[in-house]
């Protein structure tokens, strides 16, 4: 599985202060060549201590093994994050 990008990233509103959720479309590829689409939800949370973690949800079936597109997905995120790209 190839990231391309997300498109229609959207910072959603939650009330809790620790949390940052957002929506987005997970654009990818599996073979390099044709492109796939997934809606995605996201959720980075802290907590009291200060450590971070992340919660991915897709809302739609992905033509990929789960648990290493889950992977691949959580390091483009912190990657996105680390950069300051999300908010």
């Amino acid at each position: 599985m190839n990231i391309i990008e997300l498109r229609d990233i959207k910072r959603e509103n939650e009330h809790i202060h620790y949390r940052k959720r957002y929506s987005a479309v997970l654009v990818y590829t599996t073979d390099g060549k044709t492109e796939h689409l997934a809606n995605i939800v996201f959720v980075f949370e802290y907590n009291a201590l200060g450590s971070k973690k992340l919660i991915i949800q897709f809302k739609d079936p992905i033509n990929y093994p789960l648990l290493p597109a889950k992977k691949k997905l959580e390091e483009y995120l912190w990657n996105l994050f680390d950069k300051g790209e999300l908010e």
